[in-house]
């Protein structure tokens, strides 16, 4: 089923935090250590005349973003959204669902104790997108509608 004139997929919130973390604190944060973390509200809007199903326990939900023309894809689980095995969304409906991750941690862009993140973060936040795949639907997300730094 092609669900893509069906639907609105968005990112209705992103929220980073970490973007310079504290390494010279003498309490150790380990949170810190791991760069930039962004935590993100998706919302999934049913815009056809139809239900729509979902299959969040088989899906697959990856954030993706360019930096300096390299693309980079981090795996992620949107808990307890993936918990479900079906999810019906019926006609005019929207759903939201949350995840997060240190977004930077494991690419060649996250650094050893490096304590600015900032100009990183300029270039790479406006090119975030969310892309959810399950066995019926294939879809990215359109655009961010917000984004707050914390």
């Amino acid at each position: 089923m092609n669900l893509y004139s069906q639907v609105k997929f968005e990112i209705a919130e992103l929220n980073v935090s970490n973007i310079k973390p504290n390494l010279h604190d003498k309490i150790y944060n380990e949170e810190e250590t791991e760069g930039p973390y962004v935590h993100i509200k998706c919302a999934y809007f049913n815009e056809s005349n139809s239900d729509i199903l979902l299959y969040p326990s088989k899906s697959k939900i990856n954030i993706l973003f360019n930096y300096r023309g390299a693309d980079y894809l981090v795996d992620v689980v949107a808990m307890p959204f993936t918990d479900n095995d079906s999810l019906l969304i019926r006609s005019k409906e929207k759903i939201e669902f949350k995840l997060g991750t240190h977004i930077l941690l494991g690419t060649p862009l996250w650094k050893e104790n490096k304590t600015d993140y900032t100009m990183t973060l300029l270039e790479v936040l406006p090119t975030i997108r969310v892309h959810y795949k399950d066995p019926h639907s294939n879809l990215f997300s359109s655009k961010i509608e917000r984004v707050n730094i914390l």
